[in-house]
């Protein structure tokens, strides 16, 4: 397959949003940047609450915090999530993508959440999470509160991978976690998984067609990947047609949870700056065949 080659205006916006990440590295003030940019006029989605913890260890500790109500009672989940301060070089801005590594995405909300609310869909299995970046939110939460059989989270990220490393540690939570650059799985990622988890990660036209490959390479016959992500232009749409190219059957999903779709309601209503296109994570399932996705259509 051809990579589709990116365009006069994705390199304009890929350069402004490289410079607007290293200003926010050095703790500038970029939010009229940011709302030039486009991809970041809303902070995030409002279904983790985050309070500052005092630790006594490098970085700045928060309790991450979801909280919902079923069948009439409140359940809340919780883990110590490190905030790292660091100084990219320039290479390292230009290199892996790390538009993930600053702070977590309403998209990373979304599918933490989705997990919790549906427990009974990782009983027992094995989960691989792509493109986790600093936090691994999704596979963290589903490690310590649900019952999977394995979990592995990834990043091509060094430094990503080195604070999950230390999040996981101070959640004591029983998971594996390694670097994993798309489209070069290792011998030790050659085994199937039951459910891939990935928050935004459709981005970049450059990427797209390795996170498939890897998707492919990775899920079992009989597996399923849970993709949140927003519309923004045609980069899902793109991704959906790379994804059946490659033998993959996808359902994309706008409305798949209750507390989402509410969120979802009121930020439209609310909040000025809430555009539906590039803030509200839609749900993509994927899988090898169509039986997989039965469960999820409505």
């Amino acid at each position: 397959m051809t990579s589709i080659p990116p365009t006069r205006e994705t390199h304009g916006k890929a350069r402004k949003l490289w410079l607007l990440l290293a200003k926010a590295l050095h703790k500038q003030k970029c939010q009229q940047d940011l709302n030039m940019v486009s991809v970041r006029r809303v902070d995030h989605f409002g279904l983790v609450d985050m309070k500052p913890l005092i630790e006594q260890q490098e970085g700045a500790w928060y309790l991450y915090s979801i909280k919902f109500k079923r069948s009439g009672q409140e359940e809340c989940f919780h883990a110590k999530i490190c905030h790292v301060e660091i100084n990219l070089t320039a290479n390292q801005l230009m290199g892996f993508n790390n538009t993930g590594n600053i702070c977590v995405w309403p998209s990373e909300e979304v599918l933490s959440y989705y997990c919790l609310h549906n427990s009974y869909l990782f009983n027992n299995k094995t989960i691989l999470e792509l493109g986790g970046g600093m936090t691994c939110l999704a596979g963290i939460l589903i490690a310590k509160y649900l019952s999977p059989h394995y979990v592995l989270v990834t990043d091509g990220n060094v430094t990503s991978v080195d604070n999950v490393v230390r999040i996981i540690q101070a959640n004591q939570v029983t998971v594996d976690c390694s670097v994993l650059k798309w489209g070069s799985c290792s011998n030790h990622h050659v085994d199937y998984f039951d459910i891939i988890l990935a928050a935004d990660c459709l981005f970049f036209d450059e990427t797209r067609n390795d996170f498939v490959s890897t998707i492919v390479h990775c899920l079992s016959e009989s597996g399923i990947g849970l993709i949140t992500a927003p519309r923004r232009g045609k980069t899902l749409d793109l991704f959906v047609q790379c994804a059946k190219s490659a033998g993959l059957y996808t359902l994309v999903l706008q409305c798949y949870n209750e507390g989402v779709w509410a969120q979802h309601c009121s930020l439209k209503m609310d909040n000025p700056q809430y555009d539906e296109g590039i803030h509200y994570p839609l749900l993509i399932v994927v899988s090898k065949s169509t039986s997989s996705l039965l469960p999820f259509q409505i």
